[in-house]
């Protein structure tokens, strides 16, 4: 008689599914920009996934049953539409964990849109960057770690002046770092990683040419915010006589690290004792 009840439950138990847990990986085609999942396991509702990389989302059940017919996947909560084009999923548990590939929707979604912004960077002819969209925030587009000219700038879904929107100056919220990195001048195109991390007291709050910033771009409310985070020491038309007797005439640069001068000449940068950086 026990040997019957067992042999029973043990039945019950791979028909039905019955796990303490149990965790779904499902992989998606590229450009999925959201999945859900709907099934017994989440009560008959859409539930958002995890996502683990561009083609990959996972969740987890407590206590989840799985049921014969089955669970299925969705781009985007309580739209049917938006569903795997697949029939329902029936892959059942293996060691509390379920893998299915979710080959194509049902309809797919729109393509996320491209922004553009353009400036005459570096103090250059003016050119279009491609600005990146954030992974959580999507109407917000970035663009990092860029020179910029001087002027204003234009945004645009494409690399076209057409239909572009123009910022002028005034037209931009700016914030400036409290403890402002400052470049030497003569070394910001080539060398950005060579800094000194002193901040200056009082900076204005506004963009000046050749600053270092990052734009952010609201694609919801169409308006600019740009970060300064770095700018270039203030020049100097003195003529300096270096600790070997050369001079350095024309524009030369001083900052200080670390509490030191430096000074740049032939694209080398050299300290009070004349040691290079």
């Amino acid at each position: 008689m026990l040997k019957k009840i067992f042999s029973l439950f043990a039945a019950l138990t791979l028909s039905v599914g019955l796990w303490a847990g149990i965790t779904v990986n499902v992989t998606v085609p590229a450009g999925t920009p959201a999945c859900y999942f709907y099934g017994e396991m989440s009560g008959n509702t859409f539930v958002e996934m995890t996502k683990v990389d561009e083609t990959h989302y996972t969740t987890t059940f407590d206590q989840a049953t799985t049921i014969g017919w089955g669970y299925l996947f969705a781009w985007e909560a309580d739209n049917w539409n938006t569903k795997n084009a697949e029939d329902y999923f029936t892959v059942e548990p293996v060691n509390g964990v379920i893998n299915v590939e979710v080959k194509a929707w049902g309809t797919n979604p729109a393509p996320a849109p491209k922004y553009y912004a353009k400036n005459n960077w570096d103090g250059g002819e003016w050119t279009w960057k491609e600005m990146t969209q954030d992974t959580e925030k999507k109407d917000i587009y970035t663009l990092n770690n860029v020179v910029f000219g001087g002027e204003g700038f234009k945004i645009n879904t494409k690399e076209d002046d057409t239909d572009a929107l123009d910022f002028n100056l005034e037209d931009i919220e700016v914030v400036v770092s409290e403890r402002i990195i400052i470049l030497p001048r003569a070394t910001q195109r080539q060398e950005r990683s060579m800094h000194a991390p002193n901040s200056l007291e009082n900076q204005p709050q506004k963009l000046l040419p050749d600053d270092i910033v990052q734009l952010f771009f609201n694609a919801a409310d169409s308006t600019l915010k740009v970060n300064v985070f770095g700018r270039p020491a203030a020049p100097t038309t003195s003529i300096v006589t270096l600790p070997n007797e050369e001079k350095v005439g024309g524009e030369v640069v001083k900052f200080f690290h670390n509490g030191q001068l430096y000074i740049r000449k032939d694209e080398k940068t050299y300290n009070a004792l004349g040691a290079g950086l």
